[in-house]
Order: C-alpha cells, then structure tokens, then sequence
C-alpha cells in the first residue's frame, strides 16, 4: 500500500504536452505517440529518467557527420568497391530481415518476390557450395583466420 500512496503524486497522469517543433539539422527526440508525459515523472528505480537516453546525432556541419555520411555513401552504393564482400553480404542479409519485418506474414507466400529474396539470402548461409567451402570456412573460423577473403574452395 506503501509503493501505491508514494506514486500517487509522481505525474505519470499529467496531460500530453509533447509538440515539437524544429528546422533542418535540429536533432529532436523521436515522437512518441502515448506517454510524452513520462519525462516528469518521479523515477520509481533509476536515478533520473534520461539515466539511459543516448545521444544526440553530430550536428549537420560537423566534421564528424561529414565522414559519417561519406563512409555510408561509399560503403552503401549499389556496387561499391570498398565494401568486402562479407559486408554486402550482411547487408543483404539485414536488408530481407527488415522488409520481412516490414511486411509481416506477406513474404512467406510463395507468389511473393519477397520470399524468394529471403529464401535466396537466408540460405545462401545453411547450403554453402560443397563440402570443401563448409570444412574451409569451418576451420577458419575456429582458427580466426577467416579474413575478408573468405575460401579457396567452391
């Protein structure tokens, strides 16, 4: 009954009051639909509510976001050559997961594009070449000697 009277006042029912407004190269936290008015509440277990909140982004005219965004646009043109080929392969792989994701239940039929991206990305990593490529990447990967070059073998 203790817990119940000393949350009674913590302003977990105070009004939504969450309207932001800002301009290009502004960071402003990601709207939240229910619940804006969790920022003033009295913390029942942690220090302060924004103990875990993360950082913002660089600002648009840092050095830092200038590298960042060049890294992405080398890294994610469509046929990059300074991306290693295990890069495009994890993205690729990460690429199908989110659009399932997206999609829901919609990419398991097979009349769908999208199951024949998963399926052709997914089992790429279960149904390798042969034999020798699985015992090569195995034994590699056991030693940590995989490196970016990936087998000799397939």
């Amino acid at each position: 009954m203790r817990i119940l009277e000393a949350r009674a006042n913590d302003g977990a029912s105070a009004p939504d009051a969450y309207r932001p407004k800002t301009k290009p190269g502004v960071y402003i936290p990601t709207p939240i639909t229910v619940g804006s008015q969790f920022p003033n509440v009295t913390p029942f277990a942690l220090t302060s509510p924004s103990q875990f909140r993360p950082k913002p982004p660089p600002p648009l005219k840092s050095e830092q976001w200038a590298r960042d965004y060049n890294e992405i646009k080398d890294l994610g043109e469509k046929n990059s050559t300074k991306r290693t080929a295990r890069q495009t392969e994890e993205g690729a792989f990460r690429a199908v997961d989110l659009a399932m994701d997206v999609s829901g239940g919609r990419g398991m039929f097979k009349r769908d594009e999208l199951e024949r991206l998963y399926r052709d990305v997914r089992c790429g990593r279960f149904h390798p070449a042969n034999a020798m490529t699985v015992h090569e990447v195995i034994g590699k990967t056991a030693l940590g000697v995989l490196g970016e070059a990936g087998p000799r073998w397939g």
